[in-house]
Formats: structure tokens, C-alpha cells, sequence
């Protein structure tokens, strides 16, 4: 026979919650429902008829043991016995702690004085006893469904933000660059005073931040709940000190929005929203922090692998740089010292730091080529011939074609394929001119230049540095590019090169 049933949930229909089902069918989102009810053999019924309609499914068997895995699980449905958690006390309580979460209430009894007052404290359903099962696995259904479309809504500014963040941080140089970047949007778009990034190691070179009005919070003022927390959780009123300790940082703190930074199941560290006195978070903010800090758990992630591969390719380029000064014995330290000039005339000429970079590593690598060259010709006491020059002109070709099938290399390939061409389509190996050369290539010529007219020979004698500068400038804008020139020499007045 079926008993009372109140309702005000209404079976929700359109494209987002059925994007919403869609989700969960793929196992892309978990829909959990939290159990209160002393009464075992009911609770397993349940629990079984829920599981089979695709739910994830806790338990809990007195009211304390419920709050407590409220705080641990995103629960987005809970059906509570009423006498088991008290009624519309326990209602009170989530409304305050939790709003988004809807609350079902099944009762030993049935009673319209009870029904209304759990509808007037925000129960989403409520069943008197007996009733059918099905009804209340469909009142659960629609609950599930309500708080996914809660879940899912952003202002349209917010989506905006995320639009114009995804447009710049392409654009950023660095994982600190796109971190402020995304801290900055989270700020600009939420009710949060402050958000502060707490990471629990900075081994991958990445840097705590802190946005906004609020002070800034530290690792130890987070609680053991905190540092053990896996949710993102939002948090009002006396409930902030359950993640933060009451501190003077922490004390006029009325409203928190925790976020724990994972990735590949490791937690990195945490984003917390912080508003002040009477401002207050929602769920659209919670929402779109939560979508920011899964980006910021990517950032640091690609972080970590970007300095593991730097640290590689040093590593390898460091072992070629090693076998060929050990091959040729007359340019050992050659490359490194072009390396060294290249990066001086790159700051002159105001490149900013990544290309600044990028010529010191294709320097470094200008002459690599020069593996394949024969030892004899290489280290022949004397000027070459018409036919060894030609073999040794092919090292620009043979250093780009051993760098080309590597990844982190190939950015460097204009520097060492481009080192000999000159301004006025003379040079080597395509008879570039002008600004088809590229520009590391224009730079690193005029340091290869340099550091060759300066360094003995077994058949010439090294130039003196200014003699060497003026036959640069012979050759300025016919071999050489006049500006690098000039940033070379703005290095010697500034005392760069000694």
C-alpha cells in the first residue's frame, strides 16, 4: 500500500540534464547518494536498488557518522530516516553547511504537519511509511538530477572567462605566468576576497601565489581535515575552522571555498577562496574554482615534466658537446664561447629571454654537424682544400638532420642549418638573403664570426678583438646583420665581453 509522499521536486528535463546522464553513462561523473537510517535490512534494500540504478552508495547509521562522510564524499543526494537523524534539525544543519546537496526524508510515519515542515527547512521529498520503493528511487533520480544541474550553471561571465583564459594561456611563457593567469581570472570573477595557491613541494621550480585583499594563508594554517581532504568543498561560518585554524589570518574569514590540486591521483597542493566579513561564496563560484584549480593541477603537472625534459636535453646536449670538442681539437670550447657571445648579442638587441635562450642552445649546437666530418680534415694543420671545404660545408645540413627527428631540438635547426648563409646570398648551404635568414641564424653568425677571427689557428695567428669588430663591420649588411654587429659592441662598452 503506498503512504504519504509530499513532494516538490519536479522530474527535470532539457539538453544539460541529459548531458548530465550522458556524462555519468560514459563513468565521467559519479552520481553518490549518502544512507542514514539506523535500520540495516532496509538500508542494504535500498542501497542494492540504488546501485543497480547506477549509483555510487555510502551508509551511514547515526547522524555524526553521516556529517562526517558528508565532509569526505561529494554526496549530491542524501535519504535520511527522520528519526534517525532528528528530522528537521539535521535539515537545518545541511542547508547551512552544504545547500547544494538535496535531502530526501523517508518516515516510520506519515504526518502532512511533518511533510511541511520538512519542505519549509529544504527537504527535497518526503516519504511516509509504507511506501513504494520505486517512488522513492525516482524522488532520488530527480534529486540527483537537480543537483547536477546546480553543479553544472555559470554565469555567463564566468564562461567568458574561461573562454578569454583559454585564449591567453597559450600565450604565457612560463607555469608561473599561466598559474597568476589563472588566479587573476578566479578573483576577477568570483565573490572570493583573496585566493591563495598553497603547493605541498615547489620542487618543479613552480612558486606558492596569493591573489587578492585577503592575507595570504600557509600551509600551516590548514587543518588535518584539510591536508587530508579530497573534495572540493565550500564552507560558511564557524565551518571555515574546520580546514582553516582560527589565526589572525584566519579569524574575520566568513566564507571558504576549498579546492585540493590533484594530479594523477597525487594531491600537488590546494586553492582556497577566501571572503571576508559578510561576503559570502556560492555555488557558481565553487564551480568555476573547482574548473580552475583542475586547470592549475595540468599546469604544474606539464611543469614538471617540462623540467624533467630540460634537465635531459642539458644532459644531452652536454654529451655531443663533450664528443665533438674531444673530435676536434683546434675549436674545443668554440661552441661554447659562441654560445656564450650569441646570448649577449640577443639581450642587446632586446629579444626577451625565451629567444635569448633559444640562441644560446642552437649556439651551442651551431658546429654539431661537424660529428660526421672526417678527424684528419677536421683537424688538418693547414688551409683546406677546394674538395674538403665543400665536405666540410655540408656540416650545416648533417647537424640539422641529426636534431630534426628530436622534439626539444628543433626549434634550435635555424641557428645550426643557417650560421653560414649571408645578407647578401653568398653564404651557405641555400643562398638565403636578407631577412629570409632567420633571425638566430643572423645572430649566431656574427659570433661564430667573431670567435673564429679571435681564436688561433696552427695557420693564422688569432685577431686582436677590435680588429676583429672592424672586420665585421667591413662586412655589415653584405655578410652581416649591421644590428647584431652593434649589440656586440654594446657588449664590449658595457663590459659584457672582457
Amino acid at each position: 500500500m503506498h503512504g504519504f509522499h509530499y513532494s516538490k521536486g519536479r522530474p527535470q528535463s532539457g539538453p544539460l540534464n541529459q548531458s548530465c546522464r550522458a556524462e555519468e553513462k560514459k563513468g565521467v561523473g559519479r552520481r553518490f547518494v549518502l544512507l542514514i537510517d539506523e535500520d540495516g535490512s532496509r538500508q542494504r534494500l535500498l542501497q542494492d536498488l540504488l546501485s543497480m540504478a547506477g549509483f555510487s552508495v555510502l551508509s551511514a547509521s547515526t547522524r555524526l557518522d553521516a556529517q562526517s562522510q558528508l565532509q569526505r564524499h561529494p554526496i549530491g543526494v542524501v535519504v535520511a530516516d527522520y528519526e534517525t537523524v532528528d528530522g528537521v534539525g539535521f535539515l537545518h544543519w545541511l542547508c547551512s553547511t552544504q545547500p547544494k546537496i538535496r535531502c530526501v526524508i523517508t518516515h516510520k510515519t506519515a504526518g502532512i504537519e511533518d511533510a511541511v515542515e520538512v519542505m519549509r527547512h529544504g527537504g527535497f521529498d518526503y516519504f511516509g511509511e509504507p511506501c513504494k520503493i520505486g517512488d522513492l528511487v525516482s524522488a532520488v533520480e530527480r534529486a540527483s538530477d537537480q543537483y547536477c544541474q546546480d553543479s553544472q550553471i555559470l554565469p555567463a561571465s564566468a564562461v567568458d572567462s574561461l573562454y578569454d583564459l583559454a585564449d591567453a594561456l597559450p600565450r604565457a611563457l612560463n607555469v608561473d605566468a599561466c598559474l597568476d593567469l589563472m588566479l587573476s581570472t578566479g578573483l576577477k570573477r568570483t565573490a572570493c576576497d583573496g585566493l591563495t595557491l598553497i603547493l605541498r613541494s615547489t620542487s618543479s621550480g613552480v612558486t606558492d601565489l596569493h591573489r587578492g585583499n585577503a592575507l595570504r594563508l600557509y600551509v600551516d594554517d590548514l587543518t588535518r581535515l584539510a591536508t587530508d581532504h579530497h573534495l572540493p568543498t565550500a564552507v560558511h561560518g564557524h565551518r571555515v575552522f574546520d580546514f582553516v585554524h582560527l589565526t589572525s589570518r584566519t579569524e574575520i574569514i566568513n566564507s571558504l571555498i576549498f579546492i585540493p590540486i590533484l594530479s594523477r591521483n597525487e594531491n600537488l597542493g590546494w586553492l582556497i577562496g577566501t571572503c571576508l566579513f559578510n561576503n559570502q561564496a556560492d555555488a557558481s563560484d565553487e564551480t568555476l574554482l573547482t574548473i580552475i584549480g583542475d586547470r592549475i593541477g595540468s599546469a604544474i603537472l606539464a611543469g614538471q615534466q617540462e623540467t624533467a625534459l630540460q634537465v635531459t636535453f642539458q644532459q644531452t646536449v652536454d654529451v655531443l658537446l663533450a664528443t665533438l670538442n674531444e673530435k676536434d681539437q683546434y675549436t674545443a670550447g668554440h661552441s661554447e664561447r659562441v654560445a656564450d657571445l650569441a646570448k649577449l648579442i640577443a639581450k642587446g638587441m632586446d629579444c626577451d629571454e625565451h629567444v635569448q635562450e633559444l640562441v644560446f642552445q642552437g649556439a651551442r649546437l651551431h658546429d654539431i654537424g661537424k660529428l660526421a666530418i672526417d678527424n684528419a680534415e677536421l683537424n688538418k694543420a693547414g688551409p683546406l682544400t677546394d674538395a674538403e671545404y665543400e665536405r666540410m660545408k655540408t656540416h650545416t645540413l648533417t647537424g640539422a638532420e641529426l636534431l630534426k627527428s628530436i622534439p626539444c631540438f628543433q626549434a634550435l635547426i635555424p641557428a645550426v642549418i643557417g650560421h653560414h648563409e649571408r645578407l647578401d646570398g653568398t653564404g651557405y648551404p641555400f643562398g638565403l638573403k636578407g631577412d629570409e635568414i632567420p633571425l638566430l641564424a643572423r645572430i649566431v653568425a656574427v659570433a661564430d664570426a667573431y670567435d673564429a677571427m679571435t681564436s688561433d689557428r696552427t695557420y693564422r695567428r688569432a685577431m686582436a678583438p677590435m680588429d676583429a669588430i672592424l672586420e665585421l663591420d667591413r662586412c655589415r649588411n653584405r655578410h652581416y646583420d649591421g644590428r647584431c654587429i652593434d649589440a656586440l659592441k654594446q657588449a664590449f662598452s658595457t663590459g659584457g665581453i672582457l
